[in-house]
């Protein structure tokens, strides 16, 4: 394993890399230029409380076709050099197959890996993830066919406990959270331990506040 230091020396290259590609993309015109450094500002300013790191995913593509910018004009600029000399010995010229080859490449591991889903494959979960759908599947055994559930993931909530599910409310007010409450009439609150943002913040403090309403 690398050092600490060496992680973010490897690190910094990366991020180096990913930049250049982004100024020559930003050189050329390309509209994903702006859209990634678009993006980029809008997850500076995001609310913390709402941030995962799922928002990222959008970018991915981008850092890699940026990279692959990177050092594909780089080898080019390499094999320009080298023609130079005497005797040329001249280098190949990525940059035609490069990016298109590492297009292909990436749709084709996601297609791997939705196949993978298809037949059954699942991978080991987190212990976090098995409680919350081990609590899910209590609900749909031990509670009434109307009870509402408030819980930290809705969908992944109703498809597994067949129960009407209702998102866990932001408001951190003591107020707004009871009001949420009987709005929506929730009959159950799942505590959980999901590495989301939501329960710790809101709902916990107001529970341990009133243990006598739940």
């Amino acid at each position: 394993m690398l050092p600490l230091h060496g992680h973010r020396l490897a690190l910094l290259l990366v991020a180096l890399i990913v930049a250049v590609g982004w100024l020559i993309w930003l050189r050329r015109g390309h509209v994903g230029a702006f859209y990634f450094a678009g993006m980029l500002a809008l997850l500076v300013v995001w609310p913390r409380i709402w941030a995962v790191p799922r928002f990222l995913a959008p970018l991915l593509p981008f850092t890699l076709l940026f990279a692959l910018t990177a050092l594909s004009s780089g080898w080019d600029w390499i094999a320009q050099r080298a023609a130079r000399g005497s005797p040329p010995p001249r280098l190949p010229r990525f940059s035609g197959w490069l990016r298109p080859a590492a297009a292909v490449g990436l749709v084709v591991a996601l297609s791997l890996t939705n196949l993978a889903y298809a037949i059954g494959y699942q991978p080991v979960r987190d212990p976090r993830w098995q409680r919350y759908l081990g609590a899910m599947e209590w609900l749909r055994r031990n509670t009434p066919a109307e009870a509402v559930v408030m819980c930290r993931k809705p969908y992944d909530g109703f498809l597994h406990s067949g129960r009407r599910t209702v998102s866990v409310t932001r408001r951190s007010g003591e107020q707004l959270f009871f009001e949420e409450l009987r709005r929506y009439g929730v009959s159950y609150v799942v505590v959980d331990s999901l590495p989301l943002p939501g329960t710790r913040e809101v709902v916990i403090p107001n529970i341990k506040r009133h243990r006598d309403r739940f």
